[in-house]
């Protein structure tokens, strides 16, 4: 099976770039940048993918520009597995701290069994998402999620998961992780691989809140909507994975 390795990095976090890069060559992997987006310096990319109204349906907060421009360079990231034409693309954030062996890992997916259009290669450290295990793989387990990890630091993506998510996200209003757990129920297959190879150290100031840092809410009735909002939509997803 054909893959290629993507990391997503704004043109002003050197830093980032220089971490990251380095760990890969010292696993001898080639990969390829995939420029992080501002869109304060392009209003018309914002324009073109962030939906007010999906926003106001399908979500308790409104995007910063920061969550907008991640999305928009982690379509990019989708777009470029197909240009690529290969069988799976790793998608990693700029700050992933690489455990094991991804070569290896990469090198051998094609013996899975399970099937998968996204499988996680890290999660949160304080709330991991619970899993069931379905298969082993080498030393490590495939699991399936009750309700899959939020985090996109590192994601290995098939080339049929990233027709998926380009064909759902031509629009969009949620953060980019939040809206895959929805894509779920419209056809896209998450699964896991644990123990977890990529972790997050949270060593870097965070990029998309440096673009900018969503406003608090200065009003008592603004904090009770949106807190209402939530519990709605966490019970909409709830009814959704029960029918599922």
């Amino acid at each position: 099976m054909t893959y290629q390795i993507y990391v997503i990095n704004m043109s002003s976090s050197s830093d980032r770039f220089n971490y990251i890069s380095q760990q890969l060559e010292q696993q001898n992997l080639s990969f390829k940048r995939i420029p992080g987006v501002d869109v304060k310096e392009r209003q018309d990319l914002k324009n073109k993918y962030y939906s007010k109204v999906r926003n106001k349906l399908g979500y308790h907060k409104t995007l910063t520009d920061g969550e907008i421009g991640c999305y928009i360079a982690h379509r990019n990231a989708w777009k470029a597995i197909l240009d690529d034409d290969i069988d799976f693309g790793l998608v990693l954030e700029d700050d992933a701290h690489l455990t094991e062996n991804l070569k290896f890992i990469l090198d051998n997916l094609h013996n899975l069994k399970s099937d998968w259009d996204i499988l996680k290669l890290a999660d949160l450290s304080t709330k991991p998402r619970k899993g069931a295990n379905i298969e082993k793989f080498q030393k490590f387990d495939i699991q399936s999620y009750y309700k899959p990890p939020t985090l996109c630091i590192a994601e290995v993506i098939t080339r049929k998961g990233a027709k998926i998510l380009l064909n759902l996200s031509n629009t969009f209003g949620r953060p980019v992780d939040v809206d895959k757990q929805w894509f779920c129920f419209k056809g896209l297959k998450i699964k896991g691989i644990k123990p977890y190879p990529v972790i997050s150290k949270n060593q870097f100031k965070s990029v998309i809140d440096s673009v900018e840092i969503r406003k608090h809410s200065t009003s008592f009735i603004e904090k009770l909507y949106r807190k209402l909002k939530q519990i709605k939509l966490s019970i909409i997803y709830k009814i959704k994975l029960l029918i599922n």
